[in-house]
């Protein structure tokens, strides 16, 4: 009979207002009620590094070999374990950027998490926890040290800064697509070819 690995819910809190610095998360078995929870403060650490350090001091509180859910994660860990930690590796942690090979960001933890994916499956749950009802079972990530009160593992309203942040930077994207476009449709004509 071959052993199926145990399954887990991996919440995640990284960079709270109140504690810049602060991370925590909350592995749920999805069998039994066992939980597994840690959180500390990381002064000098901040944005996709904490997110990502959270992530690795998750996986390796697991003791063994488990399937692993993480839930409401950024596209920058999703982006990075589905399509960049392959790459890098073969490019000797290194990535193209406007025709130079540069050092990958968090090169340091990215080789941790890589390590850590020959133990542990993991997959990505994108979903918001806009409302306490849709909480799954008690899970609060109430933090035991109090640097974050009452925030849980509620996903951000739709108006935090972080999130209009995220909407604006889609915008602008969007908008210099579309202005590089028109730019060479005019250029196009302009050159006598249209």
């Amino acid at each position: 009979m071959i052993a199926t690995k145990p399954r887990y819910k991996l919440f995640l809190e990284a960079e709270r207002n109140n504690h810049p610095g602060g991370w925590r998360f909350v592995l749920q078995a999805s069998e039994d009620a066992r939980r597994i929870e840690a959180d500390d403060v990381e002064p000098e650490v901040r944005g996709e590094r904490l997110l990502l350090l959270t992530v690795v001091r998750a996986l390796e509180a697991l003791d063994q070999a488990s399937q692993v859910t993480i839930h409401g994660s950024s596209a920058y860990l999703r982006q990075g374990v589905l399509y960049g930690i392959a790459d890098w590796r073969a490019n000797d942690w290194q990535w193209e950027y406007f025709g130079q090979m540069t050092p990958v960001k968090n090169a340091d933890l990215w080789k941790r998490l890589e390590h850590l994916l020959d133990f542990h499956t993991i997959e990505f749950q994108r979903r918001r926890f806009d409302a306490p009802h849709e909480v799954p079972s008690g899970i609060h990530c109430q933090p035991r040290s109090g640097w974050e009160r009452n925030k849980g593992c509620t996903a951000l309203p739709p108006w935090s800064p972080r999130v209009v942040r995220q909407h604006l930077a889609l915008l602008r994207r969007q908008a210099g697509q579309w202005l590089l476009g028109l730019r060479y449709r005019l250029a196009y004509r302009l050159l006598g070819a249209g």
